[in-house]
């Protein structure tokens, strides 16, 4: 495994790459048949997710402010309307969206802190994975117990995908803590890489399963 490792410009590619093309599909999908609530904004989310690497992956040729603060609160933006939308669809209360809300702000200031007055990758690592593991969590909890009379298996299999998403986040933030300082973001260990793995994987099944629930 030492010798194993992923491009992590190569996998942001990917990720803008298939969620555009699930982002027009679903948008399509929408326009020409009935309309169901929070599929558009579902099918923005998944292309917004996608943006925020695009962005990361700019490092130098783009100011700082968009390369990480803008790209890595585009990325938990694109999160947070997937949790509002999922609400939407399955009919649950909007209170996790409200505290998603908050945590934005408060990832928000997170970034300034430690991009502009004390710099560290690997702290911004760990305030963006907690992030993604409140949301990825809440909307799981969404999915399974929102009201509407959806396909229970597909229903569990997509909070499954968030979970599963959460549950490596969470893995992830163990992982960083003791590890020393990193230098060059784009050139992290194999579990910063699996990190966009684990979101194309995320963006392919909750893409494929929203059109099993929707049928």
């Amino acid at each position: 495994m030492d010798g194993f490792s992923l491009d992590i410009r190569t996998l942001n590619f990917i990720i803008i790459l298939f969620s555009l093309i699930y982002c027009i599909g679903l948008l399509l999908f929408q326009f020409t048949q009935q309309t169901i609530r929070g599929l558009s904004t579902f099918a923005m989310s998944i292309f917004v997710i996608g943006s925020g690497p695009l962005m990361l992956s700019l490092r130098g040729d783009i100011p700082d402010w968009l390369s990480i603060v803008g790209a890595n609160m585009l990325i938990a933006f694109g999160f947070h309307l997937s949790l509002y939308s999922l609400s939407l669809f399955r009919k649950h209360s909007l209170k996790y969206t409200y505290f998603s809300s908050l945590m934005m702000f408060i990832i928000l200031i997170g970034f300034i802190y430690f991009t502009y007055y004390v710099p560290s990758i690997k702290y911004r690592i760990i305030v963006i994975s907690l992030y993604m593991v409140f949301v990825t969590l809440s909307t799981a909890i969404v999915i399974l117990k929102g009201k509407n009379d959806d396909l229970v298996l597909a229903t569990r299999m997509m909070a499954l995908s968030f979970a599963i998403y959460g549950g490596f986040m969470i893995f992830r933030i163990i992982a960083v803590l003791p590890s020393l300082e990193l230098t060059n973001f784009m050139t992290a260990g194999l579990i910063h890489q699996l990190t966009f793995l684990f979101s194309i994987v995320l963006i392919v099944s909750m893409s494929f399963i929203m059109l099993w629930m929707i049928n």
